[in-house]
């Protein structure tokens, strides 16, 4: 088992809404990610985290079929793929163990939740005031000059 967030949605998400999301990924990820082959087997600079692809390997993706990433496998950093769709999602979710693009899943979640309203429900195995989340908050902030508020 490893620590997990969660996911449903009452409807589909509008176009224009999902739009908003993805264009924010890339903001969220300039700031917060490398993800670039070059630095492959370095660390990341401080406060950054190394994303990839869904399998680890290539580039995290945004665009009008879906979100996905996961840690960078060469640095054993990933776990689980984070995979978002703007269609009418039952259950899903995404166990990150903790591992450092954690943060980037709470920070998309906390987004898609202010984007998307009340129609997106995230859980997590996480409490609002834990480190994880705290962190997810903070970069929220700055990445979005907003506050969140806790989506459960």
């Amino acid at each position: 088992m490893g620590y997990t967030h969660y996911w449903s949605t009452d409807a589909p998400v509008d176009p224009a809404d999902w739009r908003k999301l993805t264009g924010s990924m890339a903001t969220l990820w300039t700031y917060a990610c490398t993800w670039d082959g070059q630095d492959v087997g370095k660390l990341p600079p401080a406060g950054k985290v190394a994303l990839s692809s869904g399998d680890g390997t290539g580039y995290p993706r945004a665009d009008k079929h879906r979100i996905e990433f996961n840690g960078n496998h060469e640095r054993g950093e990933d776990y689980e793929t984070f995979y978002l769709t703007p269609g009418l999602v039952d259950f899903d979710f995404c166990k990150t163990n903790h591992r450092p693009y954690d943060v980037i899943v709470c920070v998309t979640l906390l987004r898609a939740t202010e984007l998307f309203g009340e129609t997106f429900r995230p859980r997590s195995d996480g409490d609002w005031d834990s480190e994880g989340w705290r962190a997810a908050r903070e970069m929220y902030r700055a990445v979005f000059n907003t506050d969140p508020e806790c989506p459960w």
